[in-house]
């Protein structure tokens, strides 16, 4: 009961004092980069084209040009010859 009497006494006022360090700021589009690249990294190892399909499925609400492992996917389709790129042409990748 002592010990618990001091914390309130001595502690908590401590704890209520201390500062909070803001990290600098960082730039919203390095955030966004952030998210995307730790949400949807790009895969250790190849994707079969089946595994490419569902890959496609499942992340049907991201975008190509910023999701690493929907453009993975997509080009892994491309490759199989299941799939052409808007324009026709497989030339300026971008992977």
């Amino acid at each position: 009961m002592l010990a618990l009497l001091c914390f309130c006494w001595c502690g908590i006022p401590r704890l209520l004092r201390r500062e909070v360090l803001i990290p600098e700021q960082i730039p919203a589009k390095e955030i966004v980069r952030r998210v995307v690249d730790e949400c949807h990294p790009a895969p250790a190892i190849p994707f079969t084209p089946e595994r490419a399909h569902r890959e496609m499925q499942l992340l049907i609400d991201c975008d190509t040009d910023q999701c690493a492992r929907k453009r993975e996917a997509f080009w892994t389709v491309v490759d199989a010859g299941h799939g052409t790129p808007r324009g026709g042409s497989v030339a300026g990748r971008g992977r």
